[in-house]
């Protein structure tokens, strides 16, 4: 059978981010050894790049890594 994990809308900053549950979260996961990990929704809190670059190393906590379809919501009139 295959395992296709779906998550969303994570909201990583350094401010809001509660990281015991993301954490309980990732071994959760881990423990259905998940084909796939599909990660959608908002990533990040603020989509500023340390965000982004906090979010890479959350990320690679999950096996297998996830699949990202991330689209930056991020409005500059």
């Amino acid at each position: 059978m295959t395992v296709i994990v779906h998550i969303s809308d994570l909201h990583i900053s350094k401010s809001d981010f509660n990281k015991d549950a993301f954490f309980d979260a990732v071994r959760e996961i881990n423990t259905l050894a998940p084909d796939m990990i599909i990660l959608t929704g908002d990533l990040t809190q603020n989509g500023f790049h340390d965000e982004f670059i906090e979010a890479s190393n959350y990320l690679k906590e999950f096996d297998p890594l996830c699949l990202l379809f991330q689209e930056i919501g991020i409005l500059v009139t």
